[in-house]
């Protein structure tokens, strides 16, 4: 299939957010909760390989996992906070990964170079995402795997971050959210087979987050990152995935993601 034309590449905001973000928290990673383990796991789990390309990388966190394991993995941000959040994380757990400082829209790599290409949290900033799945695409080997992490339309996340993005409030600046079929339609699109689609609750729930957020705000409590006793939610998805083959926690979880082929 011939590679469908790219779009403009349009971000939603500049990246100054998040240069300040990561800058902020370079010394904070253990008070930032820590990336589900999803990502790694679909990766580690026969999809994709070598070597892997991650965009967009922010802390970092999914690549280290997945070079623990010894996936070849490169990462790539333009902001440069990321990328030291990224170095310093990876040499704190002894692995080595390539950082690269690139854009998403216009990736420094041949075609063709990378096996497995992957980014969460990050096409949901470009009002023109087809541009960035075109860069995917182009730097993808012919049949490579492409795996797409964003946020899920329908989840309390998705109203409060809604409510605060015109006040300007939200951390990430502007940002968007698909549904389930919204996501495959746009990979599929851009030239691409599904393979899966998978979503993922939010652990912990959204409410036990902002209570220990107010609390550490105001310095009135300090929380744990996560509750004792998590066995609801994984009875909740065994059930999920047992009856309705994880269709309930596609369409009601905060994250939603895809798997996916290139097409020759």
């Amino acid at each position: 299939m011939a590679a469908p034309t790219p779009k403009r590449c349009r971000r939603g905001h500049p990246e100054e957010p998040w240069q300040r973000f990561w800058s902020s928290r370079q010394e904070q990673l253990q008070d930032i909760y820590p990336n589900s383990p999803r990502i790694p796991i679909l990766l580690s789990a026969g999809e994709g390989v070598d070597p892997v390309l991650e965009v967009g990388c922010g802390s970092g966190r999914d690549s280290v996992r997945l070079a623990q394991v010894g996936r070849r993995v490169v990462v790539l941000d333009k902001a440069t906070s990321a990328l030291a959040v990224t170095r310093s994380f990876a040499d704190g757990e002894a692995v080595r990964l390539m950082t690269v400082r690139g854009d998403a829209c216009h990736l420094p790599f041949k075609p063709s170079s990378f096996g497995t290409v992957f980014h969460q949290g990050v096409l949901e900033h470009f009002r023109e995402p087809h541009a960035i799945l075109a860069e995917n695409r182009r730097v993808l080997q012919d049949g490579g795997t492409l795996l797409v992490d964003v946020p899920q339309t329908f989840h309390p996340w998705t109203l409060l971050k809604r409510i605060l993005i015109p006040l300007g409030l939200w951390f990430g600046g502007w940002e968007t959210q698909f549904t389930p079929r919204g996501i495959a339609r746009e990979v599929a699109g851009a030239g691409f087979e599904i393979h899966t689609v998978y979503g993922e609750w939010m652990d912990p729930s959204l409410a036990y987050r902002l209570i220990r957020e107010l609390g550490r705000r105001m310095g009135l409590w300090r929380l744990p990152l996560f509750p004792r006793g998590r066995v609801l939610i994984r009875v909740a998805r065994a059930l999920d995935h047992a009856a309705f083959g994880g269709a309930l926690e596609r369409w009601t979880g905060y994250a939603v993601g895809v798997v996916a082929r290139k097409q020759s």
